[in-house]
């Protein structure tokens, strides 16, 4: 059954990834904006859902289903590979400073903080 919540959940996190790839097809010093979107807000569902799911079912389905299927490793790498064949070494080195820096700071605030927010 819990392979049923991955597939649910990839499903999911493939669509939204192609959508935002629609909604936000610009570039930014370079930097392909989508990807750096996906990466972040995967990381901070991943946070929230790490904190607040307790269900292995739950954490499939968002983690490894919708995060894993929205984050987009490969296409940072590409990414990462043009920027370097291309010689934009400052654009290269902002986009590595932007998605780890980032999506770090929005795991950690997903996983301890926001959870501050909801306890009375």
């Amino acid at each position: 059954m819990i392979f049923v919540y991955v597939l649910i959940g990839g499903g999911i996190g493939a669509i939204s990834r192609f959508s935002l790839g629609k909604i936000f097809p610009y570039t930014l010093f370079g930097i392909q904006s989508s990807t750096l979107l996906a990466n972040m807000l995967g990381c901070l569902i991943a946070g929230v859902s790490l904190h607040f799911l307790q269900s292995l079912d739950s954490k499939a389905l968002w983690i490894i289903g919708f995060c894993g299927a929205l984050t987009t490793f490969s296409s940072y790498m590409i990414e990462m590979a043009q920027l370097f064949e291309a010689k934009s070494f400052t654009s290269l080195l902002l986009l590595w400073v932007l998605h780890h820096g980032l999506c770090f700071l929005l795991f950690y605030i997903g996983y301890k903080k926001l959870p501050l927010l909801f306890i009375q």
